[in-house]
């Protein structure tokens, strides 16, 4: 295009104005192939939206198909090699799957025990503890008259009737042994409680008692003060004696060499437990062990012996009850034992069987079965490993693997089948709405003012597009021919095509009763697959093709060299060619203006001499006029 500009310096015309609006009536012709060169980008595009939506129809369509789709092992179970084992009552019975030979079903388990081993308490008891006791000498109130207890201080004699010389205020000193301990504690003698005679002997027997401590009790027996100390070792007394003064500080000499250190202990202590040694023999199916028991040894003492025993094949403790509980490690029929001992300590200890060894009992459809084991029990059913974890009559479902707990493989399939088919009718009717959109756009204008008018309805009146939803509206409602007349419609399996020649409300599309769908695919696979996809004897699309086969077909027929792929190359040699008709009239343009330009500049020019030249003539004619006048 030309950039040349003449402004009209001669002629004072807008000579530029004058050019654009020359070509502008010159170019009505090229813009006129330009809104023809967009209606036919319209039409283009609308096709090529169209084979796009054909091509997803068709690979939803070829998923359906697929035989891998409808492989007989995926609906039925057989076939697979990995399987789950659900239980009905988990808590109680458990299973897993080790091989491909499981026995595919529904199997009934019965547990009716389970694998158990013995346990045994003692219902007898050890030695209790018993308490030590500690004599003093004897005590005389006359000539070898031992006191009974009641009598004073004061009236103490020797055995052989004379006086210890104790006054009133005497002070006696208690020194005693326990434990290892030696302590003194003194007792003054006083007429608190018994005049001027002093305290009683039994007053020194309760101060002794309550100074000792730790409950021991003092009593006058036979004339001796014996104290009697709380049961067990720990409390006893190794020694007790007694010296006293005066209340002048004379020391009680008498008093001194009878009771200093002539008591002695009467009675020993005993801590409890076993009181005589002995060796208790636990016999189980192994074999015997020896366990040496101590005089002294508790309940805990003997059950760390047992526990502490290699290879025994039991456990001990003292249970809550404070009893021996003895208990089998294994478990089964053969993990009974004995208790006995040489001695008496096996009957001392008297040991019953609270719980028996027992195997488990348990039927698996209506075979009885035993096991030694609860867990891992093996042979019953071919590649199934059973654990019973407690009696129950419940159910075991092997079925081959989902990966989803709970979900069988038939269920799994039937979904993955729905789910495709969902996906062919999602993309069918997509097709349809696509076609039925742009075929009820607005008509073209009769007689367009602009471009929005020229591009109006670009598909309108394309009966080759509409025609692409009319053929497969067509197909969708027909029958499969050779098929039962039960099974040759695709309303018999579930997708609804009752409107497959269209409505205004519908367009032809295609429905899904999913529960319908769900049955049919359980119940016959095969007749939901020959409606689909069955394959038909001629070459082509025959009618004894299954229905979705046959839109697969025609979907092949209409974009490889059919009437989407016509369209779609004569849209872009149209539009080529209309593009090289808009190149030549550019260029015709292009000179037509330099042309224009060319002849008002030629006028200007011309215009602009004729003006010089009569400039200069009235000039001219002036000065004449001038000389004359």
């Amino acid at each position: 295009m030309s950039t040349f500009s003449v402004g009209g310096l001669a002629s004072g015309l807008d000579t530029k104005t004058i050019i654009s609006q020359l070509m502008s009536i010159e170019s009505q012709p090229k813009t006129m192939l330009q809104w023809k060169q967009q209606l036919w980008t319209a039409r283009k595009n609308a096709w090529s939206d169209l084979n796009t939506r054909l091509n997803t129809l068709q690979t939803k369509a070829n998923a359906l198909l697929n035989p891998v789709t409808w492989d007989a092992s995926a609906s039925s179970g057989s076939g697979s090699t990995s399987y789950v084992a659900t239980s009905a009552d988990p808590s109680r019975l458990s299973a897993s799957v080790t091989g491909s030979g499981a026995p595919v079903g529904l199997h009934t388990v019965d547990v009716l025990q389970l694998a158990q081993g013995q346990i045994s308490a003692s219902t007898g008891s050890l030695s209790p503890a018993t308490s030590g006791t500690f004599r003093t000498a004897q005590f005389f109130e006359g000539n070898n008259n031992i006191v009974e207890g009641n009598e004073t201080l004061n009236a103490l004699r020797t055995n052989t009737g004379t006086s210890m010389s104790i006054n009133t205020n005497s002070v006696f000193t208690m020194s005693w042994t326990s434990n290892g301990v030696t302590q003194t504690a003194q007792f003054k003698n006083n007429t608190v409680a018994n005049g001027g005679d002093g305290n009683r002997l039994s007053d020194l027997a309760t101060w002794v008692a309550n100074t000792i401590g730790n409950g021991a009790t003092a009593q006058w027996v036979n004339g001796a003060l014996e104290v009697t100390t709380a049961p067990g070792t720990v409390n006893e007394l190794s020694d007790l004696s007694f010296t006293g003064i005066r209340s002048n500080g004379a020391t009680l000499t008498a008093f001194d060499t009878r009771y200093d250190g002539t008591g002695a202990q009467s009675v020993a202590a005993f801590d409890g437990g076993v009181n005589a040694a002995d060796t208790l023999t636990i016999t189980n199916g192994s074999g015997s062990w020896n366990v040496a028991v101590s005089v002294g040894d508790d309940l805990a003492a003997i059950a760390g012996k047992i526990n502490g025993t290699a290879g025994i094949g039991v456990s001990a403790l003292v249970n809550g009850s404070g009893q021996l509980e003895i208990r089998s490690n294994g478990i089964g029929a053969s993990e009974g034992f004995s208790v006995t001992s040489a001695g008496a300590l096996a009957s001392q200890l008297g040991f019953t069987t609270t719980q028996n060894a027992q195997d488990a009992s348990f039927r698996v459809d209506g075979a009885m079965q035993s096991s030694a084991t609860n867990v891992g029990i093996t042979g019953v059913l071919t590649d199934v490993t059973l654990n019973l974890l407690g009696p129950t009559s419940t159910t075991l479902d092997i079925q081959p693997d989902t990966g989803t707990p709970g979900v069988t493989a038939q269920d799994a399939w039937v979904d993955a089948t729905k789910k495709k088919v969902q996906d062919f009718v999602s993309a069918y009717n997509e097709v349809l709405s696509f076609v039925h959109a742009k075929t009820q756009e607005e008509d073209r204008v009769a007689s367009p003012k602009n471009l929005t008018d020229y591009l109006a309805g670009p598909m309108a009146r394309d009966v080759g597009f509409s025609s692409v939803a009319f053929d497969l509206r067509r197909i969708a409602g027909d029958t499969v021919s050779g098929l039962p007349a039960d099974a040759n419609l695709l309303s018999q399996i579930g997708i609804d095509s009752q409107f497959a020649i269209g409505s205004s409300s519908t367009n032809g599309q295609l429905t899904i009763d999913d529960a319908e769908l769900d049955a049919a695919l359980r119940a016959d696979p095969q007749k939901v697959q020959d409606v689909l996809g069955h394959v038909g004897a001629g070459s082509g699309i025959t009618s004894d093709d299954g229905i979705v086969r046959r839109i697969s077909e025609q979907v092949s027929i209409l974009r490889v060299g059919g009437r989407v792929d016509t369209a779609l190359t004569g849209a872009t040699s149209r539009i080529k060619d209309i593009q090289d008709s808009i190149d030549r009239m550019t260029d015709r343009l292009d000179r037509r203006q330099q042309y224009y330009e060319r002849m008002f500049s030629s006028l200007e020019t011309t215009l602009g001499k004729l003006q010089s030249q009569g400039n200069w003539l009235s000039g001219q004619i002036a000065s004449m006029m001038g000389q004359t006048g």
